[in-house]
């Protein structure tokens, strides 16, 4: 009997023993901190609902809730800045910062509802290809970037302060599980340069264009309120603290913009030949060649434009650049049917790469009209040391254009037969 008490008690001593000696188990990595807040924001952890303020700590699959005049700024490992407006549902899906190694990071967000500001810090500029925001109906990738997106129930709208971002819809070729920008036909290109905003609703083809940055998209300035003299403030306070009189210190934000200004590649229209005088029907993109010759020289044609590039020296690209990959920025596509008779016609998105080690290009692009429906162009052909890309004489779609000699843009021209008349027009490629 004395033995098996013995025994027993060894036993449980053993056991308490590894119960001290077992490592505890590992707090949650914090990924970034609240640097301000206005009105009752929540962090939501499980089930848990935390307090979102100031020096509130977030980490990976936390949810940030804002309420009507909540407002949560969010200061993140890697320096990225966050900005979380009322009414809004951010969800921080994954969140890995290697600050030795910062390419090997991952960023992605979903914003569920509402508006964000978003700022890249060292991963998204380091790790482009593995940095996504999603949101319920499209997929944005960032390129050193400082952008506000809003979500409304059947919509996206997004606006570039600095930078660019690539908008995509949900399909095949873009899926909500990825990271980094989808490259589909469907997807679009924002620069900081075009002033604009990209709009996409749920019954759209694609996401459009348009001028003008609309006021609740409106962040002229890249000072952000980081900190204020109270841990957060209420939201009857909120107007104060966002136009700054209760913040105590300012950080400014500059990043380079990813793409130059729209000015090394430029079309123009021959106005001294029948008809070039104003533009063809669906062509929004070329000017007078006149105003394209400006500093500029000339690069492929057809009888109705020319591209004009900025060359500074002669140009000659290296094989050792491999391969080039392009996002449509725009494009000017007319339908001229076999009477003669022209009309606009939509280029809907698509995909442009060069690959100077082999000297050849493959494109893809999706348009549409009236008279044709649907229509893909598929292209491929040669690539010359001086950057001109031309598919051969007796192919079915006939293409032709040159890269900038900065390698951020390219332009071709295409012809493409269908059985109703001609697709033809101009188009414009940024990376």
């Amino acid at each position: 009997m004395g033995k098996r008490v013995f025994r027993s008690g060894l036993g449980l001593l053993l056991a308490l023993q590894v119960m001290l000696l077992a490592p505890a188990a590992q707090a949650a990595e914090t990924v970034g901190t609240v640097s301000f807040a206005i009105g009752q924001a929540k962090i939501l952890r499980g089930a848990a609902h935390l307090d979102a303020a100031k020096g509130a700590a977030l980490e990976s699959g936390d949810v940030v809730e804002t309420p009507e005049g909540g407002h949560v700024h969010i200061r993140f490992q890697d320096g990225a800045f966050v900005a979380v407006r009322p009414n809004s549902r951010l969800v921080i899906e994954q969140y890995h910062y290697d600050a030795a190694h910062p390419e090997n990071s991952t960023v992605k967000f979903n914003l569920e509802q509402g508006t964000i500001r978003a700022i890249s810090g060292k991963a998204a500029h380091e790790a482009r290809d593995r940095f996504r925001l999603n949101t319920p109906l499209v997929a944005i990738g960032v390129r050193g970037t400082d952008f506000v997106t809003r979500v409304l129930s059947s919509s996206v709208t997004a606006a570039v302060n600095e930078g660019a971002i690539v908008v995509a819809p949900f399909d095949a070729g873009c899926m909500a599980s990825g990271l980094g920008a989808c490259s589909g036909v469907r997807a679009r290109l924002l620069t900081a340069e075009m002033a604009s905003v990209i709009e996409y609703g749920q019954h759209q083809l694609a996401p459009v264009l348009r001028p003008g940055i609309p006021k609740s998209l409106d962040t002229p300035a890249l000072t952000v309120p980081e900190e204020s003299s109270q841990s957060s403030l209420p939201a009857s306070q909120a107007s104060t603290a966002v136009n700054g009189t209760a913040a105590t210190n300012h950080v400014t934000a500059t990043y380079q913009a990813a793409l130059p200004p729209d000015n090394s590649l430029v079309w123009g229209r021959w106005t001294f030949m029948q008809g070039g005088a104003t533009p063809a029907p669906g062509d929004n993109l070329s000017v007078p060649w006149n105003q394209a010759v400006a500093g500029r020289n000339p690069t492929v044609g057809n009888f109705y434009a020319g591209l004009f590039r900025t060359e500074n020296g002669p140009v000659v690209f290296p094989s050792n650049l491999g391969t080039a990959s392009f996002v449509l920025l725009d494009a000017g596509a007319t339908f001229t049917g076999k009477n003669g008779v022209a009309q606009a016609a939509t280029a809907l998105g698509g995909t442009l790469s060069i690959d100077f080690a082999n000297s050849v290009f493959n494109t893809a692009l999706s348009l549409t009209s009236a008279p044709t429906g649907a229509v893909n162009l598929l292209a491929s052909g040669k690539v010359t040391p001086n950057g001109y890309f031309y598919t051969a004489s007796n192919s079915t779609a006939l293409v032709s254009g040159a890269v900038a000699q900065d390698l951020r843009r390219a332009g071709y021209l295409f012809q493409l037969p269908v059985t109703a008349g001609t697709l033809s027009g101009i188009t414009l490629w940024g990376r």
